[in-house]
């Protein structure tokens, strides 16, 4: 008891928030985490914006230019250019939360913080870590955190199928792939959680949505 109550209170105050934030390496303040992550979401569509063009505007790849054309006869460019803003919007909306996580030290997996009214100098409430109950938790959260990703990443993802069906299929598998490892990394414990990869595959779908909705819009191929 004594051991798993040591392990439950290393490295958080009294007050049982942690001492240092998860973003102390990342993003230490007074780093901007929008431009951080702005960064990163950027350079992970160079592989996506790189293969569409490369397919529409240098191979040539006819099934590609039909389908884009397609696209610009029912005047859906700007559509999928919109999906583009809800990638950045989401961005701005969890840098958001990211200064404030950095701020206060909640890491993850806690995603609030509780405190029982009615006392005096009550500690904290966060997740339990430890043991078979911190497994649940950060597998819980793993759940959590592909259905709250799911909706923008499926909306990107059957646009683009329409261009690029197989290589959609390909990075999406692999995609889900991934995320089956990450979870069973993130029950383990939180730095083992999905990495680079899922994002560069989220990432490169992004890109493809990206350049489709160019062409389309401004009908370059045309």
């Amino acid at each position: 008891m004594a051991a798993n109550q040591e392990k439950l209170t290393d490295g958080r105050g009294a007050d049982g928030i942690p001492l240092e934030s998860s973003y102390a390496k990342m993003a230490p303040a007074p780093n901007s985490i929008l431009a951080v992550y702005s960064t990163y979401v950027t350079c992970f569509m160079i592989p996506g914006i790189v293969g569409g063009l490369v397919a529409a505007l240098y191979v040539k790849e006819p099934t590609v230019l039909a389908k884009i054309g397609k696209i610009v006869e029912n005047d859906l460019g700007p559509l999928y250019l919109s999906f583009i803003v809800l990638v950045y919007c989401g961005l701005f909306i969890n840098a958001n939360l990211g200064y404030y996580r950095r701020a206060t030290r909640i890491n993850l997996p806690d995603q609030q913080c509780y405190r029982v009214y009615g006392q005096k100098e009550t500690p904290y409430v966060l997740m339990e870590t430890a043991g078979d109950i911190g497994k649940f938790n950060r597998a819980q959260r793993a759940v959590a955190s592909l259905a709250e990703q799911l909706p923008v990443i499926l909306v990107v993802v059957v646009s683009v199928a329409f261009v690029f069906p197989w290589t959609c299929a390909s990075v999406f598998t692999l995609f889900s792939i991934e995320k089956v490892f990450g979870a069973y990394g993130y029950t383990e414990e939180t730095e083992k959680r999905s990495g680079m990869l899922s994002y560069v595959l989220v990432g490169t779908m992004n890109g493809l949505c990206l350049v489709i909705g160019i062409l389309a819009t401004f009908k370059t191929t045309v």
